[in-house]
């Protein structure tokens, strides 16, 4: 909705600086917007803080596809076009809205895949250290004064200043020629929210595409909910991922995480025709040991490795199935997911569950028998050192280091981007 926040701004505002700085950020969320759409599947390529649903073609509540579309009705396909809601109004309120800037346009048709965009989305200058409105409570409850509010911006600091010494939440988009994937580097699982996701056509279909996302979740009684304590490290050089899950108090209450069973899920949609194979078998049920799992759908295989599991008092063990995604399409899901059972955690106590991930086309990769034999054979070393941090590396080209330490709440960033805890954490 930030197109039409400033769409209505330019309807009031005169002339003077006020103005100027809304052109700005006009063309700053343009440019910023353009730089992640994937055109092949018609989607905002991730991660994603907050989104609606998993495919920007199936549903109107994200409504910056009708921005998109009113400037690119030739190459940007809409999808379905209402769905009995508020949204049915939204392509009529923006038809007098300023068209996205000329230049901007320009190098969007002509833009070529594949690329990588990488985002720094957050930043903490540990000379200045965190304002209390962004420590507990979250920041969107936070009240403060107008020097409370400046004083949160210095917390930032300037991540492009040489001199900048702190930590920083970046993302990083993959565009391909098929395959979008996108990854933050930290990210506690929320609502509507997507760490890791990517998305690829779905063949014969302009109105939907396939899509393939990671979530955290805790089961209690048969139903899935996602665990805001759980959270997702990520490292991502093209289709590769080196992730981590550790775990923190919620932002909402203080609780530490506690369920009977703990999900770390990978999932597709079920109309893109999965086939879910162990170690490139069919049929399996359970995910040993060091086994591959991956999923392969419309030329397209996902393969997921358990490199390493240490949470105090759990066993962590391998499941196909697929688990409830709220946020995923009414036609249902397939995939995968290693189970932590029971979950019962307390602030300092270290605890972990490290993975390896690839995505590629069926064509390329042998399909799911070769992605997965791949995948095992990779050289990804783990290190369980110095005390309370994991270092992941692959081959040297994708590396990953981040605390373990379970965290009392979203305190201060370390530099990989984790999240510490106070007085718990190692990085003051």
């Amino acid at each position: 909705m930030n197109f039409r926040a400033l769409a209505s701004l330019f309807l009031f505002l005169p002339e003077g600086e006020p103005r100027e700085m809304t052109e700005r950020l006009w063309r700053f969320q343009w440019k910023d917007t353009l730089d992640h759409i994937h055109l092949p599947t018609g989607q905002l390529a991730g991660p994603h803080g907050r989104a609606y649903g998993r495919d920007m073609l199936r549903h109107t509540h994200g409504c910056l596809k009708f921005h998109v579309h009113q400037e690119f009705p030739d190459i940007f396909p809409l999808g379905v076009e209402a769905d009995g809601g508020s949204s049915d109004l939204h392509p009529a309120l923006i038809t007098a809205d300023p068209p996205c800037p000329a230049d901007l346009a320009e190098s969007f048709r002509t833009a070529r895949a594949p690329r990588a965009v990488v985002r720094v989305v957050d930043s903490c200058d540990f000379a200045v250290g965190l304002a209390e409105c962004r420590k507990q409570p979250p920041f969107w409850k936070a009240r403060g004064t107008a020097a409370g509010w400046d004083l949160q911006i210095q917390s930032k600091g300037n991540p492009r200043d040489p001199s900048f010494r702190g930590a920083v939440k970046k993302t990083t988009t993959w565009l391909g020629p098929r395959i979008c994937l996108g990854t933050v580097n930290v990210e506690a699982m929320g609502f509507q929210s997507a760490p890791l996701i990517a998305h690829w056509p779905q063949t014969g279909r302009s109105d939907r595409a396939n899509f393939f996302t990671a979530m955290v979740l805790a089961r209690f009684e048969g139903n899935d909910s996602y665990l805001p304590g759980g959270v997702l490290c990520l490292a991502q050089s093209r289709t590769r991922v080196l992730g981590l899950l550790r775990f923190e108090a919620d932002a909402e209450d203080g609780a530490f995480p506690s369920a009977p069973e703990a999900l770390l899920a990978f999932q597709v949609n079920l109309d893109s025709g999965p086939e879910v194979r162990v170690d490139g078998r069919r049929g399996a049920k359970a995910i040993p040991p060091g086994g591959v799992a991956t999923i392969e759908a419309d030329g397209v295989c996902a393969a997921v490795r358990l490199l390493a599991a240490d949470v105090p008092g759990a066993e962590v063990s391998g499941v196909i199935g697929s688990v409830a995604d709220p946020y995923g399409v009414k036609e249902g899901g397939a995939g995968f997911f290693h189970r932590i059972s029971p979950l019962r955690l307390a602030a300092g106590q270290s605890a972990f569950v490290a993975f390896a991930l690839e995505l590629a086309e069926s064509a390329d990769c042998g399909g799911a028998t070769g992605l997965a034999e791949s995948l095992r054979s990779a050289p990804v070393r783990v290190e369980k050192s110095p005390p309370g941090r994991v270092r992941l590396d692959w081959d040297g080209f994708c590396r990953l280091e981040a605390s373990t330490l379970v965290a009392e709440a979203h305190y201060c960033l370390t530099p990989e981007g984790a999240v510490e805890g106070g007085p718990v954490g190692d990085e003051k």
